[in-house]
């Protein structure tokens, strides 16, 4: 009988946590990226000190596959 493949669908949020230097920082759009992923910083998260280059280590969630890495915690 042959099997079929379906989507996963998350039920709870995935956290992760990174550590690199940050590449690239855009404030206005409050995106960056370390180690070559595409994170976005939540609006409650406060951003003095992220600057290019500086060693960070940033935590968050991710929702379904796909979709935006949210940062919700900086240490720096």
């Amino acid at each position: 009988m042959p099997r079929s493949f379906t989507s996963i669908v998350c039920s709870k949020p995935l956290r992760f946590l990174i550590t690199g230097p940050i590449n690239a920082w855009d404030p206005i759009r409050r995106r960056l990226r370390i180690d070559g992923r595409r994170l976005w910083v939540a609006p409650s998260v406060a951003v003095d000190g992220v600057a290019n280059g500086i060693l960070v280590t940033a935590s968050g969630h991710r929702g379904d596959p796909g979709t935006r890495w949210i940062v919700t915690d900086f240490a720096f």
